[in-house]
Protein backbone atom coordinates (compact mmCIF):
# COMPACT_ATOMS: atom_id res chain seq x y z
CA UNK A 1 0.00 0.00 0.00
CA UNK A 2 1.48 3.36 -0.93
CA UNK A 3 1.55 6.34 1.41
CA UNK A 4 -1.31 8.18 -0.26
CA UNK A 5 -3.57 5.15 -0.18
CA UNK A 6 -2.82 4.57 3.50
CA UNK A 7 -3.49 8.22 4.30
CA UNK A 8 -6.81 8.03 2.45
CA UNK A 9 -7.74 4.87 4.35
CA UNK A 10 -6.97 6.43 7.76
CA UNK A 11 -8.76 9.67 6.89
CA UNK A 12 -11.94 7.76 6.10
CA UNK A 13 -11.67 5.65 9.27
CA UNK A 14 -11.24 8.83 11.32
CA UNK A 15 -14.38 10.19 9.64
CA UNK A 16 -16.24 7.04 10.71
CA UNK A 17 -14.94 7.56 14.26
CA UNK A 18 -16.31 11.11 14.24
CA UNK A 19 -19.72 9.92 13.05
CA UNK A 20 -19.76 7.22 15.73
CA UNK A 21 -19.01 9.73 18.49
CA UNK A 22 -21.91 11.87 17.27
CA UNK A 23 -24.25 8.89 17.57
CA UNK A 24 -24.63 8.37 13.82
CA UNK A 25 -24.14 4.60 14.15
CA UNK A 26 -25.61 3.51 10.81
CA UNK A 27 -23.70 6.15 8.87
CA UNK A 28 -20.46 5.28 10.67
CA UNK A 29 -20.95 1.60 9.85
CA UNK A 30 -21.61 2.36 6.18
CA UNK A 31 -18.49 4.52 6.03
CA UNK A 32 -16.18 1.92 7.53
CA UNK A 33 -17.62 -0.85 5.37
CA UNK A 34 -16.89 1.30 2.34
CA UNK A 35 -13.29 1.56 3.53
CA UNK A 36 -13.06 -2.24 3.84
CA UNK A 37 -14.44 -2.67 0.32
CA UNK A 38 -11.35 -0.82 -0.95
CA UNK A 39 -8.87 -1.79 1.80
CA UNK A 40 -9.92 -5.30 2.96
CA UNK A 41 -6.76 -5.68 5.06
CA UNK A 42 -7.27 -2.41 6.99
CA UNK A 43 -6.60 -3.14 10.65
CA UNK A 44 -8.07 0.16 11.81
CA UNK A 45 -11.23 -0.31 9.73
CA UNK A 46 -11.85 -3.83 11.06
CA UNK A 47 -11.24 -2.63 14.61
CA UNK A 48 -13.60 0.32 14.17
CA UNK A 49 -16.30 -1.87 12.63
CA UNK A 50 -16.09 -4.10 15.69
CA UNK A 51 -16.53 -1.10 17.97
CA UNK A 52 -19.59 0.03 16.02
CA UNK A 53 -21.20 -3.41 16.00
CA UNK A 54 -20.60 -3.93 19.71
CA UNK A 55 -22.16 -0.55 20.49
CA UNK A 56 -25.17 -1.69 18.42
CA UNK A 57 -25.55 -4.78 20.61
CA UNK A 58 -23.92 -7.15 18.12
CA UNK A 59 -21.07 -8.52 20.22
CA UNK A 60 -20.85 -11.83 18.34
CA UNK A 61 -20.38 -10.02 15.04
CA UNK A 62 -17.84 -7.71 16.65
CA UNK A 63 -15.70 -10.72 17.61
CA UNK A 64 -15.17 -11.56 13.96
CA UNK A 65 -14.11 -7.99 13.18
CA UNK A 66 -11.47 -7.91 15.91
CA UNK A 67 -10.15 -11.29 14.78
CA UNK A 68 -9.82 -9.92 11.24
CA UNK A 69 -7.84 -6.99 12.63
CA UNK A 70 -5.56 -9.26 14.65
CA UNK A 71 -4.99 -11.56 11.70
CA UNK A 72 -3.41 -8.55 10.00
CA UNK A 73 -1.58 -7.25 13.08
CA UNK A 74 -1.36 -9.64 16.02
CA UNK A 75 0.26 -6.95 18.17
CA UNK A 76 -2.57 -4.42 17.81
CA UNK A 77 -3.34 -3.55 21.44
CA UNK A 78 -6.61 -1.82 20.61
CA UNK A 79 -7.99 -4.85 18.82
CA UNK A 80 -6.97 -7.14 21.71
CA UNK A 81 -8.71 -5.03 24.36
CA UNK A 82 -11.78 -4.52 22.17
CA UNK A 83 -11.90 -8.28 21.63
CA UNK A 84 -11.85 -8.60 25.41
CA UNK A 85 -14.77 -6.17 25.71
CA UNK A 86 -16.83 -8.23 23.27
CA UNK A 87 -16.02 -11.49 25.07
CA UNK A 88 -17.09 -9.88 28.36
CA UNK A 89 -20.42 -8.86 26.82
CA UNK A 90 -21.04 -12.46 25.76
CA UNK A 91 -20.20 -13.73 29.24
CA UNK A 92 -16.78 -15.23 28.53
CA UNK A 93 -15.09 -13.15 31.19
CA UNK A 94 -12.01 -15.28 31.73
CA UNK A 95 -11.24 -15.11 28.01
CA UNK A 96 -11.89 -11.37 28.18
CA UNK A 97 -9.36 -10.99 30.99
CA UNK A 98 -6.70 -12.81 28.95
CA UNK A 99 -7.34 -10.54 25.98
CA UNK A 100 -6.91 -7.39 28.08
CA UNK A 101 -3.74 -8.78 29.63
CA UNK A 102 -2.39 -9.42 26.13
CA UNK A 103 -3.27 -5.83 25.20
CA UNK A 104 -1.41 -4.52 28.25
CA UNK A 105 1.61 -6.52 27.18
CA UNK A 106 1.58 -4.60 23.92
CA UNK A 107 0.71 -1.21 25.41
CA UNK A 108 1.49 -1.06 29.16
CA UNK A 109 1.04 2.72 29.29
CA UNK A 110 -2.68 2.71 28.39
CA UNK A 111 -5.05 3.73 31.18
CA UNK A 112 -8.02 2.72 29.03
CA UNK A 113 -6.81 -0.86 28.72
CA UNK A 114 -6.32 -1.15 32.47
CA UNK A 115 -9.85 0.21 32.84
CA UNK A 116 -11.19 -2.47 30.49
CA UNK A 117 -9.29 -5.13 32.43
CA UNK A 118 -10.83 -3.88 35.67
CA UNK A 119 -14.33 -4.11 34.21
CA UNK A 120 -13.75 -7.71 33.12
CA UNK A 121 -12.33 -8.62 36.53
CA UNK A 122 -15.39 -7.13 38.20
CA UNK A 123 -17.61 -9.28 35.98
CA UNK A 124 -15.65 -12.27 37.31
CA UNK A 125 -16.16 -11.09 40.94
CA UNK A 126 -12.38 -10.71 41.28
CA UNK A 127 -12.71 -7.45 43.19
CA UNK A 128 -9.22 -7.06 44.62
CA UNK A 129 -7.62 -7.64 41.22
CA UNK A 130 -10.03 -5.13 39.69
CA UNK A 131 -8.97 -2.55 42.27
CA UNK A 132 -5.33 -3.08 41.26
CA UNK A 133 -6.18 -2.69 37.55
CA UNK A 134 -8.18 0.51 38.12
CA UNK A 135 -5.43 1.91 40.35
CA UNK A 136 -2.79 1.29 37.70
CA UNK A 137 -4.96 3.09 35.18
CA UNK A 138 -5.28 6.05 37.53
CA UNK A 139 -1.52 6.17 38.04
CA UNK A 140 -1.21 6.66 34.28
CA UNK A 141 -4.03 9.21 34.08
CA UNK A 142 -5.35 10.45 37.47
CA UNK A 143 -8.01 12.56 35.77
CA UNK A 144 -10.17 9.67 34.53
CA UNK A 145 -13.28 10.12 36.67
CA UNK A 146 -15.03 7.05 35.21
CA UNK A 147 -12.11 4.84 36.25
CA UNK A 148 -12.19 6.36 39.75
CA UNK A 149 -15.94 5.75 39.95
CA UNK A 150 -15.50 2.14 38.85
CA UNK A 151 -12.76 1.72 41.44
CA UNK A 152 -15.19 3.01 44.06
CA UNK A 153 -17.64 0.24 43.14
CA UNK A 154 -14.85 -2.34 43.27
CA UNK A 155 -13.73 -1.16 46.71
CA UNK A 156 -17.31 -1.18 48.01
CA UNK A 157 -17.84 -4.67 46.54
CA UNK A 158 -14.71 -5.84 48.35
CA UNK A 159 -16.05 -4.45 51.64
CA UNK A 160 -13.44 -1.69 51.78
CA UNK A 161 -16.07 0.95 52.40
CA UNK A 162 -13.96 3.80 53.78
CA UNK A 163 -11.72 3.71 50.69
CA UNK A 164 -14.69 3.23 48.39
CA UNK A 165 -16.55 6.28 49.66
CA UNK A 166 -13.42 8.37 49.01
CA UNK A 167 -13.78 7.61 45.28
CA UNK A 168 -17.59 7.57 45.21
CA UNK A 169 -18.04 11.26 44.46
CA UNK A 170 -16.13 10.79 41.20
CA UNK A 171 -19.56 10.05 39.66
CA UNK A 172 -20.57 13.71 40.07
CA UNK A 173 -20.24 15.53 36.78
CA UNK A 174 -19.36 12.32 34.96
CA UNK A 175 -21.23 10.04 32.59
CA UNK A 176 -23.47 8.65 35.32
CA UNK A 177 -24.35 11.99 36.89
CA UNK A 178 -24.15 14.91 34.45
CA UNK A 179 -23.38 18.38 35.86
CA UNK A 180 -26.28 20.29 37.41
CA UNK A 181 -26.61 23.80 38.71
CA UNK A 182 -27.35 23.24 42.38
CA UNK A 183 -27.75 25.93 45.04
CA UNK A 184 -24.98 26.82 47.47
CA UNK A 185 -21.79 24.98 48.26
CA UNK A 186 -21.20 21.24 48.33
CA UNK A 187 -21.92 19.75 51.76
CA UNK A 188 -19.65 17.06 53.20
CA UNK A 189 -21.39 16.43 56.52
CA UNK A 190 -20.13 19.41 58.52
CA UNK A 191 -22.42 21.06 61.09
CA UNK A 192 -24.17 24.11 59.64
CA UNK A 193 -27.14 24.72 61.93
CA UNK A 194 -28.02 28.04 60.32
CA UNK A 195 -28.00 26.74 56.75
CA UNK A 196 -30.49 25.09 54.42
CA UNK A 197 -29.35 21.84 52.77
CA UNK A 198 -30.73 20.76 49.41
CA UNK A 199 -30.48 16.98 48.86
CA UNK A 200 -30.57 16.26 45.12
CA UNK A 201 -32.01 13.10 43.61
CA UNK A 202 -29.86 10.81 41.48
CA UNK A 203 -29.59 7.28 40.12
CA UNK A 204 -32.58 4.92 40.47
CA UNK A 205 -35.60 4.54 42.72
CA UNK A 206 -33.83 1.88 44.78
CA UNK A 207 -30.85 4.15 45.39
CA UNK A 208 -33.20 6.86 46.67
CA UNK A 209 -34.99 4.50 49.05
CA UNK A 210 -31.63 3.19 50.26
CA UNK A 211 -30.34 6.70 51.00
CA UNK A 212 -33.44 7.98 52.79
CA UNK A 213 -32.44 6.33 56.08
CA UNK A 214 -29.77 9.07 56.41
CA UNK A 215 -32.04 12.09 56.04
CA UNK A 216 -32.72 12.33 59.78
CA UNK A 217 -28.98 12.43 60.52
CA UNK A 218 -28.41 15.02 57.81
CA UNK A 219 -31.29 17.14 59.11
CA UNK A 220 -29.71 17.15 62.60
CA UNK A 221 -26.57 18.84 61.25
CA UNK A 222 -28.24 21.71 59.38
CA UNK A 223 -30.93 24.27 60.02
CA UNK A 224 -33.35 23.12 57.33
CA UNK A 225 -33.47 20.28 54.79
CA UNK A 226 -35.02 20.24 51.31
CA UNK A 227 -35.37 16.87 49.55
CA UNK A 228 -35.75 16.42 45.81
CA UNK A 229 -37.63 13.30 44.62
CA UNK A 230 -38.66 11.68 41.39
CA UNK A 231 -42.46 12.01 41.00
CA UNK A 232 -43.32 8.37 41.77
CA UNK A 233 -41.61 8.71 45.17
CA UNK A 234 -43.13 12.06 46.17
CA UNK A 235 -46.24 10.73 47.98
CA UNK A 236 -44.16 8.26 50.00
CA UNK A 237 -41.59 10.89 50.96
CA UNK A 238 -44.26 13.42 51.93
CA UNK A 239 -46.25 10.86 53.92
CA UNK A 240 -43.19 10.26 56.07
CA UNK A 241 -42.23 13.91 56.44
CA UNK A 242 -38.68 13.11 55.39
CA UNK A 243 -37.67 16.77 55.05
CA UNK A 244 -38.80 20.28 55.87
CA UNK A 245 -39.66 20.71 52.20
CA UNK A 246 -39.99 18.10 49.45
CA UNK A 247 -39.92 19.02 45.76
CA UNK A 248 -40.35 16.97 42.63
CA UNK A 249 -37.57 16.48 40.12
CA UNK A 250 -37.99 19.07 37.39
CA UNK A 251 -39.58 21.64 39.68
CA UNK A 252 -37.89 24.93 40.53
CA UNK A 253 -35.11 24.30 43.03
CA UNK A 254 -35.52 26.45 46.18
CA UNK A 255 -32.70 28.58 47.51
CA UNK A 256 -30.23 26.83 49.79
CA UNK A 257 -26.78 27.52 51.14
CA UNK A 258 -25.63 23.91 50.78
CA UNK A 259 -26.27 20.96 48.51
CA UNK A 260 -25.55 17.24 48.52
CA UNK A 261 -26.47 14.34 46.24
CA UNK A 262 -28.59 11.73 48.04
CA UNK A 263 -26.22 8.82 47.39
CA UNK A 264 -23.36 10.71 49.01
CA UNK A 265 -25.14 10.52 52.38
CA UNK A 266 -24.11 6.92 53.20
CA UNK A 267 -20.46 7.82 52.67
CA UNK A 268 -20.79 10.68 55.13
CA UNK A 269 -22.39 8.64 57.89
CA UNK A 270 -21.36 5.01 57.36
CA UNK A 271 -17.70 3.98 57.45
CA UNK A 272 -18.52 0.30 58.05
CA UNK A 273 -21.57 -2.01 58.36
CA UNK A 274 -21.73 -1.44 62.12
CA UNK A 275 -22.74 2.19 61.62
CA UNK A 276 -25.70 1.59 59.28
CA UNK A 277 -28.94 3.06 60.71
CA UNK A 278 -31.35 0.15 61.26
CA UNK A 279 -34.40 -0.72 59.19
CA UNK A 280 -37.34 -0.45 59.10
CA UNK A 281 -37.37 3.27 58.59
CA UNK A 282 -40.51 3.45 56.42
CA UNK A 283 -44.07 2.27 57.04
CA UNK A 284 -47.17 1.72 54.93
CA UNK A 285 -50.26 3.91 54.98
CA UNK A 286 -53.24 2.30 56.73
CA UNK A 287 -55.54 3.99 54.20
CA UNK A 288 -53.59 2.55 51.26
CA UNK A 289 -53.52 -0.90 52.89
CA UNK A 290 -57.32 -0.84 53.28
CA UNK A 291 -57.64 0.11 49.62
CA UNK A 292 -55.51 -2.75 48.27
CA UNK A 293 -56.36 -5.52 50.75
CA UNK A 294 -59.49 -6.71 48.87
CA UNK A 295 -57.36 -7.44 45.80
CA UNK A 296 -55.48 -10.04 47.85
CA UNK A 297 -58.52 -11.58 49.52
CA UNK A 298 -58.51 -14.65 47.26
CA UNK A 299 -55.20 -15.64 48.81
CA UNK A 300 -56.64 -15.95 52.29
CA UNK A 301 -55.36 -19.11 53.92
CA UNK A 302 -52.41 -19.33 51.54
CA UNK A 303 -48.90 -17.94 51.52
CA UNK A 304 -49.37 -14.69 49.59
CA UNK A 305 -46.22 -14.07 47.55
CA UNK A 306 -45.49 -11.03 45.42
CA UNK A 307 -43.22 -11.37 42.39
CA UNK A 308 -41.14 -8.93 40.32
CA UNK A 309 -39.08 -10.30 37.44
CA UNK A 310 -37.51 -7.17 35.93
CA UNK A 311 -36.14 -3.81 36.95
CA UNK A 312 -36.18 -0.67 34.84
CA UNK A 313 -35.40 -1.46 31.18
CA UNK A 314 -33.40 1.78 31.00
CA UNK A 315 -30.84 0.39 33.45
CA UNK A 316 -27.77 -0.64 31.46
CA UNK A 317 -27.40 -4.11 33.01
CA UNK A 318 -31.11 -4.86 33.41
CA UNK A 319 -30.98 -7.85 31.07
CA UNK A 320 -28.35 -9.50 33.27
CA UNK A 321 -30.27 -9.02 36.51
CA UNK A 322 -33.77 -9.92 35.19
CA UNK A 323 -35.30 -13.35 34.66
CA UNK A 324 -38.28 -14.56 32.57
CA UNK A 325 -41.73 -14.54 34.15
CA UNK A 326 -42.32 -18.18 33.24
CA UNK A 327 -39.41 -19.14 35.52
CA UNK A 328 -41.25 -17.56 38.45
CA UNK A 329 -44.50 -19.35 37.66
CA UNK A 330 -42.78 -22.68 37.03
CA UNK A 331 -40.85 -22.53 40.30
CA UNK A 332 -43.26 -20.81 42.69
CA UNK A 333 -46.82 -21.69 41.64
CA UNK A 334 -47.22 -24.51 44.14
CA UNK A 335 -49.93 -25.75 46.51
CA UNK A 336 -50.52 -23.40 49.39
CA UNK A 337 -49.04 -20.40 47.55
CA UNK A 338 -50.90 -17.52 45.86
CA UNK A 339 -48.84 -15.38 43.48
CA UNK A 340 -49.32 -11.65 42.96
CA UNK A 341 -47.49 -9.54 40.40
CA UNK A 342 -45.99 -6.25 41.57
CA UNK A 343 -44.31 -5.76 38.18
CA UNK A 344 -44.58 -2.32 36.64
CA UNK A 345 -43.31 -0.88 33.36
CA UNK A 346 -43.16 -2.55 29.94
CA UNK A 347 -42.38 -6.00 31.38
CA UNK A 348 -45.84 -6.11 32.91
CA UNK A 349 -47.02 -7.08 29.42
CA UNK A 350 -45.32 -10.45 29.89
CA UNK A 351 -48.42 -11.49 31.84
CA UNK A 352 -50.50 -11.23 28.66
CA UNK A 353 -48.32 -13.84 26.95
CA UNK A 354 -49.08 -16.37 29.69
CA UNK A 355 -52.86 -16.35 29.66
CA UNK A 356 -54.37 -18.36 32.47
CA UNK A 357 -51.20 -18.17 34.56
CA UNK A 358 -51.94 -18.41 38.30
CA UNK A 359 -50.87 -14.82 39.02
CA UNK A 360 -53.00 -11.90 40.17
CA UNK A 361 -51.87 -8.62 38.61
CA UNK A 362 -51.77 -5.85 41.24
CA UNK A 363 -50.48 -3.17 38.84
CA UNK A 364 -53.94 -1.54 38.44
CA UNK A 365 -53.80 -0.74 42.16
CA UNK A 366 -50.26 0.63 42.17
CA UNK A 367 -50.26 4.33 41.34
CA UNK A 368 -46.98 5.08 43.08
CA UNK A 369 -44.57 3.65 45.65
CA UNK A 370 -46.99 4.39 48.50
CA UNK A 371 -49.41 1.87 46.99
CA UNK A 372 -46.60 -0.62 46.45
CA UNK A 373 -45.61 -0.21 50.10
CA UNK A 374 -49.17 -1.04 51.10
CA UNK A 375 -49.23 -4.15 48.90
CA UNK A 376 -45.90 -5.35 50.29
CA UNK A 377 -47.24 -4.89 53.80
CA UNK A 378 -50.20 -7.18 53.10
CA UNK A 379 -48.16 -9.84 51.29
CA UNK A 380 -46.38 -12.51 53.32
CA UNK A 381 -43.30 -12.50 51.11
CA UNK A 382 -41.90 -10.95 47.94
CA UNK A 383 -39.64 -12.92 45.59
CA UNK A 384 -37.93 -10.87 42.94
CA UNK A 385 -34.89 -10.00 40.90
CA UNK A 386 -32.85 -6.94 41.84
CA UNK A 387 -34.88 -3.73 41.52
CA UNK A 388 -36.29 -0.89 43.60
CA UNK A 389 -39.04 -2.97 45.24
CA UNK A 390 -36.34 -4.96 47.06
CA UNK A 391 -35.15 -1.75 48.71
CA UNK A 392 -38.74 -0.78 49.50
CA UNK A 393 -39.35 -4.13 51.19
CA UNK A 394 -36.12 -3.78 53.16
CA UNK A 395 -36.93 -0.23 54.22
CA UNK A 396 -40.35 -1.44 55.42
CA UNK A 397 -38.85 -4.45 57.21
CA UNK A 398 -40.92 -6.81 55.06
CA UNK A 399 -39.61 -10.25 54.00
CA UNK A 400 -38.10 -10.28 50.51
CA UNK A 401 -36.03 -12.88 48.69
CA UNK A 402 -33.83 -11.34 46.03
CA UNK A 403 -32.58 -13.48 43.13
CA UNK A 404 -29.22 -12.10 42.07
CA UNK A 405 -27.06 -12.52 38.97
CA UNK A 406 -23.49 -13.77 39.29
CA UNK A 407 -22.08 -10.23 39.21
CA UNK A 408 -24.49 -8.51 41.58
CA UNK A 409 -24.63 -4.84 42.51
CA UNK A 410 -22.10 -4.04 45.25
CA UNK A 411 -24.81 -3.09 47.72
CA UNK A 412 -25.93 -6.70 48.14
CA UNK A 413 -22.54 -7.77 49.49
CA UNK A 414 -21.27 -11.29 48.91
CA UNK A 415 -23.33 -13.45 51.24
CA UNK A 416 -26.89 -14.68 51.83
CA UNK A 417 -27.99 -11.65 53.83
CA UNK A 418 -27.71 -7.89 53.38
CA UNK A 419 -25.95 -5.53 55.81
CA UNK A 420 -28.50 -2.87 54.81
CA UNK A 421 -31.76 -4.74 55.43
CA UNK A 422 -32.40 -7.49 58.00
CA UNK A 423 -35.52 -8.72 56.17
CA UNK A 424 -33.67 -9.55 52.93
CA UNK A 425 -32.56 -13.05 51.95
CA UNK A 426 -30.28 -13.37 48.93
CA UNK A 427 -30.08 -16.23 46.42
CA UNK A 428 -26.99 -16.34 44.20
CA UNK A 429 -25.86 -18.56 41.31
CA UNK A 430 -22.85 -20.82 41.81
CA UNK A 431 -21.62 -20.00 38.31
CA UNK A 432 -22.36 -17.31 35.75
CA UNK A 433 -25.76 -17.63 34.10
CA UNK A 434 -27.02 -20.33 36.47
CA UNK A 435 -30.58 -19.09 36.90
CA UNK A 436 -31.72 -22.74 37.12
CA UNK A 437 -29.79 -23.23 40.34
CA UNK A 438 -31.10 -19.97 41.75
CA UNK A 439 -34.74 -20.83 41.04
CA UNK A 440 -34.25 -24.39 42.29
CA UNK A 441 -32.87 -23.19 45.63
CA UNK A 442 -35.57 -20.51 45.97
CA UNK A 443 -38.37 -22.91 45.04
CA UNK A 444 -37.14 -25.41 47.62
CA UNK A 445 -37.02 -22.70 50.28
CA UNK A 446 -40.55 -21.59 49.40
CA UNK A 447 -41.85 -25.15 49.57
CA UNK A 448 -40.18 -25.57 52.96
CA UNK A 449 -41.77 -22.33 54.19
CA UNK A 450 -45.23 -23.44 53.01
CA UNK A 451 -44.82 -26.76 54.84
CA UNK A 452 -43.62 -24.98 57.96
CA UNK A 453 -46.71 -22.79 57.92
CA UNK A 454 -48.89 -25.86 57.22
CA UNK A 455 -50.34 -24.38 54.07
Amino acid sequence: MNGNSQADELTKVRHAVGLFRKGAIAEAEATVRAVLAVFPASVEAWNMLGIILRADGKAHEALSCYRHALSEDVRHAGAWTNLGNAWKDIGHVETAIRCHQRAIGERPDSADIYHNLGIALMAANRFEEAIVAYSRGLLIDPGLSQVRWDRALALLSAGRWAEGWADYNARIGGLGLPPRSLPGKSWNGQKALGETLFVATEQGFGDALWSWRYLRQARARVGRLILECRPALLPLARAHGLADEIVGQGEVIPDAGLHCYQCSLPGIFTADPGSIPPAPYLSASAERIARIAPALADGEGKLRVGIVWSGSPTFQSNAERSAPLDRFIESFAMPGVALYSLQMGPQRQDLATLRGAPVTDLAPYLRDFTDTAAAVSVLDLVIMTDSAVAHLCGALGRPVWVLLPYSAYWMWGNGKTSPWYDSVRLFRPAVRGDWTGVFDATGAALSELAVKLKL
